[in-house]
C-alpha cells in the first residue's frame, strides 16, 4: 500500500476520500501547516511517502535544486475540478498494475498524464 503525503494545497475532500479507501495519507495542512517545500520533501523521504501537490515549485526543487523525493511526486495541473477528483485520480493511478511513481514526477492535467524520471 502506498504511503501518501498531501501538500497544503491538496484538497481535504481528496485526503478524506483517500483515507476512506484505506490509504495511509498524512496531510501537511492538518499535521504540519506552514512547513517549507524542502521540509515536505525531507518528511516524505523519512516516511517513504509519495507527495501529492498542486505546487509547481517541486519541479524546481527536483531538477534545479537536486532535492529528490524518492517515492515521487504527483503534480496536479487541473484548472477546474471538484474537491474529491484529485483523490479519485490518485486511486486510479496507484491501482494500475504497471504504474510506478518512484523517482518520477507525474504531471496530471485535465486530458493528459506524463511522467519525467529523475
Amino acid at each position: 500500500m502506498n504511503k501518501l503525503l498531501a501538500d497544503e494545497n491538496f484538497p481535504m475532500a481528496s485526503v478524506d476520500l483517500l483515507k476512506g479507501k484505506q490509504f495511509d495519507v498524512v496531510s501537511i495542512l492538518r499535521s504540519y501547516p506552514g512547513i517549507s517545500d524542502e521540509e515536505v520533501v525531507h518528511l516524505a523521504n523519512r516516511e517513504q511517502r509519495l507527495i501529492l501537490t498542486f505546487d509547481r515549485d517541486f519541479g524546481l526543487l527536483i531538477f534545479r535544486g537536486g532535492l529528490i523525493p524518492i517515492q515521487g511526486v504527483f503534480y496536479f495541473r487541473l484548472s477546474k475540478f471538484y474537491p474529491s477528483q484529485p483523490g479519485e485520480i490518485v486511486v486510479d493511478l496507484l491501482r494500475r498494475e504497471n504504474f510506478h511513481s518512484e523517482n518520477a514526477i507525474t504531471v496530471i492535467e485535465e486530458n493528459f498524464i506524463r511522467q519525467k524520471k529523475f
